[in-house]
C-alpha cells in the first residue's frame, strides 16, 4: 500500500494472565480532508510484542458516527486466521477476527513481530469538522487496548447534485415546440459552483430560444451568463451556483427553455442532460423527458 500519510500507534502491556503484548496502529491510505460521499481508504495493524503467541486476536473499529463501513480490501500479514469473522456492511462498529499471532523471532536485521495488515473502505458522510477513528485489538492471552490508537479524520464541505427532467406536452407533430424543465438539486454541505447543463437533444430537435427569454428559478445564483445559440442540437447553459442543502431544503436552479421539432420523425423520442460543476462532479439523466412525434 505504500507509505501511510497519518497514523498512530499504541502498545498494549499485558497484565493479569495476559502472556502477550499487541501493538496497534491506525493509518490513512491518503492524507487531506475526506468530502462526504467519498470512500477513503484506512490500514489498521496489530503486532504481536511476545514474548508468547497471541491466539484468539480480533480487531475492532470505531467509526465516527456518520461513517460506515463499506468493504475489506486487502488482509495481510503472516497471522493464520482460525476463524473468519467479518464485518456487516454499513456497520458503525466493524470487527474481524480471529487470527493467530506467533511469537517474536530473532531477525537478521533484529526482532521480527508476527503481524496482521487489515485495510478496508468506509462510507464518508456528515457535517464538515473533525472526527476520530479508534483501532482497538485484543486476543485470548492478551489485554484489550488500554490506550487505544485513535486516528483523526477532517470531513471537509462537499455538493452533492442531483437532477430531474421533465417535458410538456407530451406528444407533438412536426414544427411544434417542447418545453423542457431541467432541476438540479444540490443537497451536499458546500455549495457548487462553475455550474453547467449540457443537453443533447433528439434527432430532428433544435434549441429555440434565442428570441425568448430562458427562464432561469431557484435559490442559485448565475456567475456568467452562456445561452445556447439558435437552432442548437446540444443546448449548453451556464455558470451557476448552486447553495448547499439546509434545513429550508436542498439548493435549487431550475431551466426552462424550448425546442422545435424541425423534422418529422414518428417516434418517441427522449434527451440527455449532464450536470457538472468545478469540483469535476458530474451527475445525468439519461432517456429522459419522453414525447410521442406523430406523423
Amino acid at each position: 500500500l505504500g507509505d501511510m500519510e497519518r497514523s498512530m500507534s499504541v502498545v498494549t502491556a499485558a497484565c493479569g494472565d495476559a502472556t502477550s503484548q499487541l501493538e496497534t496502529s491506525l493509518a490513512a491510505s491518503n492524507s487531506g480532508p475526506v468530502n462526504p460521499g467519498e470512500t477513503p481508504s484506512y490500514t489498521v495493524t496489530v503486532k504481536n510484542k511476545g514474548p508468547s503467541g497471541a491466539p484468539g486476536v480480533t480487531v475492532h473499529l470505531d467509526l465516527p458516527a456518520s461513517f460506515r463501513y463499506k468493504s475489506t480490501t486487502a488482509i495481510g500479514g503472516d497471522g493464520a486466521r482460525t476463524q473468519p469473522v467479518d464485518p456487516q456492511v454499513n456497520s458503525h462498529s466493524p470487527d474481524w477476527g480471529l487470527w493467530s499471532l506467533g511469537p517474536p523471532t530473532a531477525g537478521t536485521t533484529g526482532t521480527v513481530y508476527s503481524e496482521l495488515d487489515i485495510t478496508f473502505t468506509v462510507d464518508a458522510e456528515g457535517t464538515p469538522g473533525n472526527y476520530e477513528m479508534v483501532a482497538r485489538a485484543s486476543g485470548d492471552t492478551s489485554n484489550s487496548d488500554a490506550r487505544p490508537p485513535t486516528l483523526g479524520v477532517a470531513l471537509s464541505s462537499a455538493p452533492h447534485l442531483g437532477i430531474n427532467v421533465s417535458s410538456a406536452p407530451a406528444t407533438a407533430h412536426l414544427n411544434d415546440t417542447i418545453a423542457y424543465t431541467l432541476t438540479v438539486t444540490n443537497d451536499g454541505t458546500g455549495d457548487a459552483g462553475g455550474v453547467g447543463v449540457l443537453v443533447t437533444l433528439p434527432a430532428g430537435f433544435v434549441y429555440s430560444d434565442t428570441d425568448q427569454t430562458v427562464k432561469v428559478v431557484g435559490n442559485s445564483s448565475r456567475a456568467s451568463t452562456i445561452n445556447p445559440t439558435k437552432q442548437a442540437a446540444e443546448p449548453f447553459f451556464g455558470t451557476f451556483t448552486v447553495p448547499a442543502g439546509g434545513n429550508a431544503g436542498s439548493g435549487i436552479l431550475t431551466i426552462i427553455f424550448h425546442a422545435k421539432v424541425v423534422k418529422s420523425a414518428p417516434g418517441t423520442w427522449t434527451i440527455t442532460a449532464q450536470v457538472t460543476d468545478d469540483s469535476s462532479d458530474q451527475v445525468f439523466a439519461q432517456a429522459a423527458a419522453a414525447v410521442t412525434v406523430s406523423a
